[in-house]
Formats: structure tokens, sequence, C-alpha cells
């Protein structure tokens, strides 16, 4: 299996190739190679251009950094996620999910390690159900030091009291909006979203043994990118063996037709 810096590293060739592609198809190639067919590369652009695209806005999940409770953790893993998407040029929003029809778990706590890319907090959008504040208690994430890196808090929004009631429970959400720090594109949040620089941890409360966990999110690819990408690379790796066909056969019938000294 690849390592996450591996694949980070691919996904962003992967999202230059799509632009690539595009102005060949689009524009043509420089006369000093020859061209891929055009709908060999409209082909493979959409392919490529959807494993990319992939990486801008997707719900990633957690791993557990506790393990109090072994139940407990799978069901954190299993029915939580978050999401980044851009919300404009300054802007991203973190949408923090329970699934609905999910075992009991409520996150109670959203806590986010930046490495120094977000300014300020800029709202909190409560989903119905729930009722976070900025700040509240506590200040860390429960078992923080357990995750690898250790979780160094930057930001945290907590549910209001009685957390069990006001956090995120089966089927609800809660969105978290954040200015980026001047300078700071959305495009490299979300890169450092992909590559785990930036990190959101929750800590989750009621399970049904009454324990609690923590967890952290980490960014899994899903087996449909990589078909997808396996396809485009495909197209792609077709189009060049057509175009050097053609190209040979031009030279071959270019020589044939011109008459030798």
């Amino acid at each position: 299996m690849l390592k996450r810096a591996q694949l980070v590293a691919v996904g962003r060739w992967l999202h230059a190739a799509c632009s690539n592609v595009l102005s060949i198809a689009l524009a043509g190639s420089p006369s000093r190679w020859p061209m891929p067919s055009r709908p060999m590369l409209f082909l493979a652009f959409p392919l490529l251009c959807a494993v990319a695209g992939s990486t801008q806005a997707r719900a990633l999940g957690f791993d557990c950094i506790t393990n109090d409770s072994a139940a407990n953790c799978t069901i954190g893993e299993t029915q939580l996620s978050v999401t980044m998407s851009s919300v404009d040029a300054t802007r991203v929003r973190f949408d923090i999910a329970n699934a609905a029809g999910g075992a009991a778990a409520v996150i109670a706590g959203i806590y986010f390690d930046d490495s120094g890319l977000l300014e300020s907090l800029s709202s909190i959008v409560n989903g119905s159900g729930t009722w976070f504040v900025a700040s509240g208690s506590p200040p860390v994430l429960p078992g923080g030091n357990n995750a690898s890196p250790a979780f160094d808090v930057d930001f945290r929004v907590n549910a209001k009291s009685p957390p069990p009631t006001k956090g995120v429970g089966p089927g609800e959400t809660v969105g978290v909006i954040f200015n980026l720090v001047c300078g700071i594109t959305v495009a490299q949040a979300q890169a450092a979203f992909a590559d785990g620089s930036l990190r959101v941890g929750i800590h989750v409360i009621a399970f049904a043994n009454g324990g609690s966990e923590s967890f952290v999110n980490v960014p899994v690819p899903e087996p449909s990118s990589a078909a997808l990408t396996a396809l485009g690379l495909v197209a792609l790796a077709a189009a060049h063996r057509r175009s050097g066909t053609a190209a040979r056969g031009w030279v071959r019938s270019y020589l044939e037709k011109t008459p030798r000294p």
C-alpha cells in the first residue's frame, strides 16, 4: 500500500495533469512532438480530473487515538466524518457529521491543529439539534498526545451544556468556518488537509456503554479513485502509443515519397 505522502504526491500530479491535458486537447500540442488524438485526450481528461477533483471536497474518516473501548472506536471510525470545502477565496469550511441511523455516540468537542494556516474562527453553523460555541471545555483534545505527531490545539469549539443533547448525535452535522491566514490559498489549505498537516480532532461521548473516545481525521483514498486513476493513465498511454504510431507512419510515408539524391 502506498504511504500517505506518496498518495498526496500522486494526487497533486494528477491535478496538474488535468490542466495540461485539457490545454493540449483544446489548443493543440507544440509542433516539436505529435499530439495524441483528441478523442483519447477527452476520454482521459474526465477520468483523471475525477480523481484530482475528488480531493477538493470529500468526506474523510477518523482514527481512534484513545482506544479505551474497541467497540466504541469501531463505532466512531464507522459513522463519523469531516468534510473540508471552500467558502470563498479566503475562507474554508469544515462539516463534521455523525451518520444517520448510527449507534449511540455524540461529538462533544471539535479541535483543530492548523499548522499556521487558519487565521481566525469566522462562524459556527449549527445544524438541527446542535449548539456549539467557541472555546469551552475541555481546552485540549483528550488523549491528543497519543496522536502521531501529538495533537496541538490551535482552535476548538465545544457543545454547550449538556453536551449529550447539544452535541452532534446520529443524523446531525455542525459546520465550522475559518478565515485563512493572509497569503494562504484555499488550495494550500486543502493540500494540508489531505496530507495530514491540517488536522481535525473530535471528542466523542455518550456511547451506549457510557464510555468516551477521541479521534483524529485520516485521509483514506477511495477504491473508486484508484480505479479511475488506472483508467485515466491507460487512456493516456493509449493516446501516446497511438500518436507515436501515427508519427512513425507519417515519417515513413514522407521518406517513401521524397526522391533520394
